[in-house]
C-alpha cells in the first residue's frame, strides 16, 4: 500500500489500489519497523563504499524523508484508530453498505 492520506470518498469511489485501508495493527507494525529503520540508520548510516565517517549533511539529508514518512504513518495509524472508534460508537442501524 502507498503511504498517501486522502479523503475516503475518494479512496472508495475513484483508486482500486486504496479500496481497502490499512488497519490499525498493520500501521503499528508498519511504525515499529520504520522506527527500527530510523534507530539503525542514526547509529549505523550506510556510507556507500566511502572509508570516511558519513557527514552530518548527508545524514539529515538522508533521514528528512524517512522522519516524513515516519509522520505519516503515525498520521494515518491516528485516523485508523479514529474511524474504529467511531465505528464502534456507531449503531448497526445507522450503517450502510459497509460505511458508516
Amino acid at each position: 500500500m502507498k503511504d498517501r492520506i486522502t479523503s475516503p470518498s475518494r479512496n472508495r469511489n475513484n483508486d482500486p489500489e486504496m479500496q481497502e485501508q490499512p488497519i490499525v495493527a498493520e500501521l503499528q507494525q508498519r511504525f515499529h519497523e520504520q522506527a527500527e529503520a530510523l534507530l539503525a540508520f542514526a547509529q549505523d548510516p550506510p556510507e556507500e563504499g566511502r572509508q570516511e565517517e558519513t557527514s552530518f549533511k548527508a545524514f539529515e539529508s538522508a533521514l528528512i524523508p524517512m522522519v516524513f514518512a515516519l509522520g505519516r504513518t503515525l498520521v494515518m495509524l491516528f485516523l485508523a484508530a479514529a474511524e474504529e472508534r467511531v465505528a464502534r460508537r456507531t449503531p448497526e442501524r445507522m450503517r450502510r453498505d459497509g460505511r458508516r
